[in-house]
């Protein structure tokens, strides 16, 4: 509850302008100063000079002036430099907010914020019902509405948010036929076009908007209502639901019939319509239940939280529980094999992963970690978010790549055809290809296997993809890191380092093993899928000698190992300090007894970059002859 009564972190960008305002208010003011001698020699309309009277007008004018001047000078010379210390101030509150909410990340976190349920919660939930409907609730809230509904700042988006709706609401049945005559025309090589993916995934977003934009507004509204603190926080609930709404009014409406899912995609439709089976509960129950949550978490010192708050959460983890079990069962994959196929271990232990967190959620929450449960089942399901959003986008590059695909192989199917007719025509005997007894060529293109577009590059897009959930996944739990810390404290060995001739133990620490395998996966990650990135975006582009290319890719592969590998090892204790006298006892030792292999290393490295050979020449060794398929730095295969 001290936790959420902290100020919100000032925002220096505001600072920022009023102190550009004012520099420019002093440049004009100084300007007018310096054109007061031209005025004093100022001259009547004729050219004729002032009188004395005249002039002594100006004269007292022009005083007046420059004293408004020169105060206007100092009054923001004064508010300049009090700009400047508020924002020092500020400043300052920031790094005291960012230092509390660290230590309350790391040494409350994992501490227990409300009591264990007892047998006595029951009766706590009706006496804090009976206690919140006390608060004059619904007179708060009609006054909130008189004060939102007179105000001009929130009535005009109410009111545009209300025709956005009724627009959507008439508009839907020519959404409905241009999603008929879409899909009618996917999957026809001569019709398919990817611009009819693009515009399906426009306007269904832009129809599944209204209400997520009429509820956002209800919750500016109610926010903006300063005077009444039960609507406040109602209005910080409903502001807070709002992407989820909008995410599952997206999903629902690629989910139609003829939508992206099915006629796109070409998802089964009976499993499109068990993931979206609970829809309705996801609107009607998940989304007032989070508003509810959030709304006890901000109201009143979070007095509420330990009993409605805590109800509404237990409730909400079992509906994320039977919404995820639905999902699991529709097949819906959440890690793609190279194959491109969801039937894998680490697909299986993801939604394992997902049905058991809100199960363990509950549990923390009944026994008082509630903040804590709060705080890792949001973050989990944002994260499943994200990977879903990605998911969406490698559908959408993989059908871009099929209707490629298929337009190539019609246009090759055409030219043959013409080819056929063309020598038919000239009386040559070719075999052609009949699909009926009138002998009509056949003309039509087999389906296309999706595996066989371009394995290269989607492989590459699945790779890619991967990366940037994995780096969003990251950035999205270091807000949180330090929750984290108690890894540091967990020691698992000591190591020897010398820093300035002084010789130290310094222990390795459970969260710097974590951290190191989470380098040497990335690195793993980098060194499959970088060397043909850099292939396809870069070294195809480039007017290299053949062979050239496969060089740079495989040094690149080479030295993302080395560098992964000794970051890596160095966070565990194993320095290169260290392992240069071994790697040089062990160079002597073993030149000896592996001098061949190493003399076809660095004759691997030769071919390499001298090329006397390249993938795909010929070779012939003695009787043998063949050609070559890989060349790698300790053998050639043949």
């Amino acid at each position: 509850a001290q936790v959420a009564r902290l100020p919100e972190r000032p925002r220096p960008q505001q600072l920022d302008t009023e102190m550009a305002q004012l520099r420019v208010q002093r440049l004009r003011f100084e300007d007018l100063l310096s054109k007061q001698p031209q005025l004093r020699q100022i001259r009547q309309a004729d050219g004729q000079p002032l009188t004395s009277e005249q002039n002594k007008i100006l004269q007292a004018q022009l005083r007046t002036q420059n004293e408004l001047l020169n105060s206007l000078l100092r009054g923001g010379d004064t508010l300049m430099l009090e700009l400047t210390k508020l924002k020092v101030a500020n400043g300052q509150l920031e790094d005291a907010l960012k230092e509390i909410n660290e230590a309350t990340h790391r040494y409350l976190f994992w501490t227990s914020d409300v009591s264990p349920i007892g047998f006595s919660w029951p009766l706590e939930i009706v006496q804090d019902l009976r206690r919140l409907i006390s608060l004059d609730t619904i007179s708060e809230l009609g006054k909130a509405s008189a004060m939102m509904l007179t105000s001009k700042e929130t009535l005009l988006p109410l009111f545009a948010a209300l025709l956005l709706v009724g627009f959507s609401i008439s508009s839907r049945r020519h959404f409905t036929r241009f999603l008929e005559r879409s899909s009618a025309r996917v999957g026809k090589v001569t019709q398919d076009h990817f611009w009819l993916t693009l515009r399906t995934v426009f306007w269904s977003i832009l129809v599944a908007s209204p209400l997520p934009v009429l509820w956002m507004t209800l919750g500016y509204g109610l926010q903006s209502a300063w005077p009444f603190p039960l609507a406040v926080a109602i209005g910080d609930g409903v502001t807070a639901t709002v992407p989820l709404l909008w995410v599952v009014m997206i999903c629902a409406t690629f989910a139609r019939p003829n939508g992206l899912f099915i006629a796109h995609f070409g998802w089964p439709r009976n499993r499109v319509a068990k993931a979206m089976r609970y829809y309705l509960m996801s609107i009607g129950l998940i989304v007032p239940l989070i508003m509810a949550l959030i709304m006890f978490d901000n109201l009143n010192d979070r007095e509420f939280s330990a009993s409605l708050g805590r109800l509404c959460f237990l409730l909400i983890c079992g509906a994320l529980a039977v919404v995820t079990l639905s999902l699991k069962h529709a097949g819906i994959p959440l890690y793609l094999d190279k194959e491109g196929n969801g039937d894998n271990m680490v697909n299986r232990l993801l939604w394992n992963l997902m049905l058991g967190a809100p199960l363990v959620a509950m549990l923390a929450a009944a026994v008082g970690y509630l903040a804590t449960a709060q705080a890792l089942l949001a973050r989990l399901e944002t994260s499943v978010a994200i990977w879903f959003l990605l998911l969406v986008v490698y559908h959408i590059i993989r059908r871009w790549m099929l209707i490629q695909r298929r337009r190539l192989a019609f246009d090759r199917a055409r030219h043959r055809r013409a080819e056929i007719l063309a020598q038919r025509a000239r009386g040559e005997d070719e075999p052609v290809h009949v699909s009926s007894p009138e002998g009509s060529v056949e003309t039509e293109v087999s389906e296309v296997d999706l595996d066989a577009i371009s394995t290269q590059s989607l492989r590459l897009v699945r790779s890619l993809l991967m990366l940037i959930a994995l780096l969003s996944v990251i950035v999205l739990w270091s807000e949180i890191h330090s929750a984290f810390g108690f890894l540091e404290n967990i020691s698992l060995w000591d190591v020897t380092s010398t820093v300035q001739g002084v010789e130290s133990l310094e222990p390795i620490t459970l969260g710097a093993v974590l951290i190191a395998i989470l380098v040497l996966i990335i690195t793993t990650q980098l060194v499959r899928n970088l060397p043909a990135l850099l292939e396809l975006a870069i070294l195809q582009h480039l007017d290299l000698t053949p062979g050239t290319g496969y060089a740079i890719t495989t040094i690149t592969k080479y030295l993302l190992m080395l560098v992964g590998g000794l970051v890596g090892f160095s966070m565990i204790g194993i320095e290169w300090s260290k392992l240069q006298w071994l790697v040089a006892a062990l160079g002597v030792g073993l030149g000896f007894g592996l001098q061949e292999i190493f003399a076809n290393f660095i004759s691997g490295l030769i071919i390499l970059f001298e090329k006397p050979i390249r993938i795909g020449d010929t070779v012939t060794i003695r009787d043998l002859t063949g050609s070559v398929t890989r060349i790698n730095t300790r053998a050639t295969t043949i």
